[in-house]
């Protein structure tokens, strides 16, 4: 029977019993792969797990990609009297869904659009590499039928994993070292991160341990993004040469580090500062209860630029040492952050939250004050958008944000629990006053941490080195 559901019509073109459960496999137009497996209770069907599949033929090695983002890659290899062909399969996480038809689309939904952000993972690693790859949809009828014409290669490639029968995301975990007790590895839910800050410890032991999470999160296939004024957490996109720890941690080296896309202010995200309140920046660069804040604040709301603030200032108040003063401050800060102040906002990240696969944004604000990153923090935070699907996203805040707008702590309070984890860091639990009790403390102790989560007890551990290029 075939199925009418989104992106179909789909066609059955294989069935089988899999471990005592029914299993089918579907194609559409477009040349994807339905594999759907059911649950039975007393000959009616309970559920459904649905996993997604593309194939693409190729030479290109998946192998060192297929580690970085903890996914399943299948090649299949066909070799006959007319030729060769090297096909490999790549799918979206599978996923429980109930029986129904609003269980289907919806599992169906996500899983279409993982597979176009693993697709766009396989362009550019076809790009990097100068390694063709060509989709079943560019071949001749012929050899598409040499893959989906065999049903044991089909099923070869059919994720060997049990039924679920929840969100897979809230059982998710992140490694952050070894348990100082035994020798068990120590993992937190990744629920527990939904507000995480880091203490304690020396600042650089505080990015490596920030720089762990970001990894666990891209193992997990939750994309992230990093928020750096220092240029610490940049590695996260070269493997660490040093990996003489690694075994004391059952560690293996990874060949490569995270995709990554880096963002630059100016370029890739700006401050609109219809988007802000002349009381934010004021707060923001120290000018909060002077003269100048009144300047700017009487010139704000009819400009649409930082320039024109500048020169409705000086028409304001003409001569006025005060307004002489205002339109100085801010020539310096359009100076300090050339193209910040910008039309620009924050397209290029308001996708993070739909990646569905370990893809890391670094937003670097080295170039940029200290205070315009303040700014340009709420700007980001204020482009993802939220979900009731479990954590989607996390988003790694490198700056210290004490003395940051309240604005900007009460944006990232409100997204509590709307599908963004966060985990922050500062030497001291008072730095964070602004922000919501954390969900999860991270304290560090010398060479060891105490992870305190949520209603949980307090548990030590060694956190491990990170995979990643550090800063030292």
């Amino acid at each position: 029977m075939d199925l009418d559901l989104p992106y179909g019509p789909w066609k059955k073109i294989a069935a089988a019993d899999w471990m005592g459960f029914p299993t089918s496999i579907y194609q559409n137009s477009e040349w994807l792969m339905l594999f759907l497996i059911f649950e039975k209770h007393e000959e009616k069907v309970a559920g459904v797990v649905v996993e997604l599949k593309k194939a693409f033929l190729t030479d290109l090695d998946f192998s060192k990609a297929a580690q970085a983002q903890r996914r399943e890659i299948t090649v299949v290899e066909k070799v006959s009297p007319s030729g060769q062909s090297r096909f490999a399969i790549v799918g979206a996480t599978p996923a429980y869904a109930p029986f129904s038809g609003e269980g289907l689309i919806g599992a169906l939904g996500r899983q279409h659009d993982e597979l176009k952000a693993v697709t766009k993972m396989v362009g550019e690693l076809s790009a990097s590499y100068r390694i063709p790859v060509r989709e079943l949809s560019q071949l001749p009828e012929g050899q598409v039928q040499a893959l989906l014409g065999d049903p044991i290669a089909l099923f070869a490639a059919f994720s060997n994993r049990p039924v679920l029968t929840t969100d897979i995301s809230r059982h998710r975990e992140i490694e952050l070292g070894m348990a100082s007790l035994g020798e068990e590895p120590m993992k937190i839910g990744l629920g527990s991160f939904q507000s995480a800050v880091i203490l304690g410890g020396s600042r650089a032991q505080r990015l490596g341990l920030m720089q762990v999470a970001c990894e666990g999160a891209l193992l997990a296939g939750i994309p992230c993004l990093v928020i750096d004024s220092s240029d610490s957490l940049e590695g996260l996109g070269r493997p660490s040469a040093r990996v003489s720890q690694f075994p004391k941690f059952r560690m293996t080296p990874m060949p490569l580090g995270f995709p990554i896309k880096k963002l630059e202010p100016g370029e890739d995200i700006g401050i609109d500062i219809s988007q802000i309140s002349p009381e934010d920046f004021c707060n923001a660069f120290g000018l909060a209860q002077t003269d100048v804040e009144k300047r700017i604040a009487k010139a704000w709301e009819a400009s649409k630029s930082l320039p024109d603030v500048r020169e409705a200032v000086g028409k304001d108040g003409k001569s006025s040492f005060s307004s002489l003063r205002a339109m100085r401050i801010l020539r310096v800060i359009e100076r300090r952050n050339p193209g910040v102040f910008s039309k620009k906002g924050s397209k290029a990240i308001e996708g993070l939250s739909s990646e569905h696969i370990g893809k890391a944004y670094y937003l670097g604000l080295s170039k940029c004050s200290r205070e315009a990153g303040l700014l340009l923090i709420g700007i980001a935070m204020k482009s993802l958008k939220p979900s009731q699907r479990g954590i989607r996203a996390l988003v790694a805040i490198e700056p210290d944000l004490a003395g940051a707008p309240a604005s900007v702590a009460q944006t990232i309070n409100s997204m509590q629990g709307g599908g963004i984890a966060f985990v922050t860091q500062a030497e001291h639990e008072l730095d964070l006053n602004l922000l919501n009790p954390p969900t999860l403390k991270l304290e560090i102790i010398g060479d060891e941490a105490v992870a305190t989560a949520e209603g949980e007890k307090p548990v030590r551990f060694r956190p491990r080195p990170a995979y990643t290029e550090t800063k030292s």
